[in-house]
């Protein structure tokens, strides 16, 4: 097991790393002896044994060096050193220590006092909906559910920003039914259930799983900490770089949008046609043919002709909306033509996938090794390798899923705009009404210039008229007017209304678009972040004056549940027996069978 082990932990030493130096004298000795530098760099791998709860108990590292006849100093903080590689002496000093060996991979193990570990690890427990104590979970049955939250330390810790935590709980199906669980990937291996989870780096994360138990027990749920890293081919790391320019571009265009919205809404404010129509009153004309005043029938033409003043202005102030909506419109149209039409996802879809399955590899080899240092046979590493790849897959995927929906809803933006199948979107509707006010305004012009042209034959006829006959022209004329132009206003307010109303649904479809642009734009950040290679250069847990450290490991491992073993009634004495040096012989006699 401890070969196993010390596989697990320590890959190949790369040459030329220089170990620490110190002060003393034997840090000195060693600092000469080596020639300083050209030893292969060191390693760790840290133990700790955690509570059921995740507290740890006892934190403690294996390391290995390479002496090869040099004396080498290492630092730390220690207590019972142990020599796991030949009978030389470890001699412990009071801030490290001294190694003296021929042997070129030397391995020694020293628990570590007062080491905090990079991360939070709180594990809860709730039986049929209440909260319980691991400890008394023991042989008990119920709805079992199980919470393993995990969060940095710190935010700026160089392990928890680069390694990525693999959790392993594995489940006796024979006491365990119904395992379910949201962000696990569940393998089986023999009577066993292997759940597997994966927290990237510098997460706060929480994962869960269900189970109906039985006479319940539990394996100790198992952690490792990898340092993560995947180097993306030539041709992924330019499609990434297409990614975060058309994130810019999406960006861009979500302020265009909305600067063209505040366009348009503006020039609604300013047009406001609300109570227009009610405006304009003809009783200044009409009401003057109560009266068989001529005075007052004179005064008529002018009236009708300021009316047409104010219809000319009414007319202006369409086209001046024309101009503003028109060019809203524009802006808006073009803003949207950015958005993607749905003509490239196939291809975004399988560069992701090949990511994802590249991540997926690495992730299942790690485990695989976890699993054999665990003393797990062919089967059991595959299974491991398996659910480890599947579920970093599942968690990167669901990592992308707000970039996929945000990527469908900018799609589903640029259609609803352009139509689909020869049937016109919202492009469309809002094109005819930039045209609408022109019309309107043409419309307005004839009938001031009808009010004119009835304004000059009442001039022309006031020296030869019937005052009844008149009287009834100028008030039928008169209504038909007020008819035609309570008509256009009419129907400019209904396409206001449809005008407004189209704004309103492209201001709904905005702010989802622009919410879902907006987790796109994170989810992108995160997953290029997470893709990129990094430049991580280990450093020592044990102590930062260790230099030269070429990898460091993590394995924690809770305390498992188990029901204590019924203690075994004490042989009964033979009385006949003999005692002392003679029962002795007798007691060797029956152990060989003679």
């Amino acid at each position: 097991l401890l070969a196993a082990a010390l596989a697990l932990g320590f890959a190949a030493p790369p040459t030329g790393a220089v170990y620490g130096a110190s002060d003393s004298a034997d840090a000195a000795a060693t600092t000469a002896d080596t020639g300083g530098g050209g030893a292969p760099a060191r390693e760790e791998v840290i133990y700790a044994n955690l509570t059921t709860a995740g507290a740890p108990e006892k934190v403690y590292a294996v390391t290995l060096l390479h002496p090869d006849g040099v004396r080498l100093y290492d630092y730390g903080t220690f207590e019972n050193v142990m020599n796991l590689t030949d009978t030389t002496t470890v001699r412990q000093t009071e801030d490290g220590v001294v190694v003296q060996s021929d042997a070129k991979d030397f391995y020694y193990q020293a628990d570590l006092p007062g080491k905090q570990l990079p991360w939070h690890i709180d594990i809860s427990y709730t039986l049929d909906g209440k909260p319980a104590d691991p400890a008394g979970l023991a042989g008990k049955s119920g709805a079992l559910e199980v919470r393993i939250h995990t969060a940095p330390v710190i935010s700026d810790n160089v392990f928890s920003k680069n390694d990525m935590l693999q959790i392993t709980v594995t489940l006796d199906a024979i006491r365990c039914a119904d395992i379910a669980s949201e962000t696990a990937q569940i393998a089986s291996s023999g009577t066993d259930r292997v759940l597997s989870f994966v927290t990237l780096p510098d997460k706060d994360q929480t994962h869960a799983f269900t189970a109906e138990v039985r006479d319940f027990e539990m394996d100790g749920i198992q952690i490792a900490a990898v340092p993560f890293a995947m180097k993306l081919e030539e041709n992924q790391e330019e499609d990434m770089e297409e990614l975060d320019d058309g994130t810019a571009d999406l960006l861009e265009a979500s302020v265009d949008i909305k600067d063209g919205l505040k366009e348009v809404s503006d020039k609604l404010k300013e047009a406001d046609f609300e109570g227009k129509k009610d405006s304009f009153s003809f009783d200044d004309g009409s009401s003057m043919f109560d009266s068989f005043d001529l005075s007052g029938l004179k005064q008529l033409p002018k009236s009708l002709n300021k009316i047409a003043d104010g219809i000319d202005q009414v007319a202006a102030g369409l086209l001046q909306l024309q101009d503003g909506v028109s060019l809203a419109y524009g802006a808006a149209d073009g803003a949207i033509g950015l958005l993607p039409d749905g003509s490239g996802a196939d291809a975004m879809k399988q560069d992701i996938e090949a990511c994802i399955t590249s991540a997926a590899q690495q992730a299942g080899a790690a485990a695989a090794m976890q699993t054999a240092a665990a003393g797990g046979d062919a089967a059991a590493q595959a299974a491991a390798a398996e659910a480890a790849g599947a579920a970093l897959a599942g968690q990167l995927a669901a990592a992308l899923q707000p970039l996929n929906d945000a990527y469908a809803a900018a799609v589903t933006a640029r259609l609803t705009w352009d139509g689909v199948g020869g049937v016109p979107g919202a492009k469309a509707g809002v094109s005819a009404a930039t045209t609408a006010p022109a019309t309107m305004a043409e419309g307005l012009g004839m009938t001031a210039e009808g009010l004119r042209l009835m304004a000059s034959e009442l001039q022309t006829s006031l020296k030869d008229f019937d005052m009844d006959d008149l009287k009834r022209q100028a008030q039928e004329k008169t209504a038909k007017a007020k008819a035609d132009l309570t008509k256009e206003f009419d129907q400019l307010e209904k396409d206001m209304k449809k005008l407004r109303d189209g704004l309103a649904e492209l201001s709904d479809g905005y702010r989802e678009f622009h919410d879902g642009l907006l987790e796109y734009t994170d989810g992108i950040t995160e997953l290029t972040d997470a893709l990129k290679e990094k430049d991580f250069v280990p450093t020592s847990f044990i102590s930062e004056k260790n230099g030269g450290t070429a990898a460091v490991q993590f394995v924690m491992k809770t305390a498992e549940i188990r029901v204590p073993d019924e203690p075994e009634a004490a042989a009964a004495e033979d009385p006949a027996a003999p005692t002392g040096l003679a029962g002795l012989i007798a007691r060797i006699k029956a152990l060989f069978g003679r």
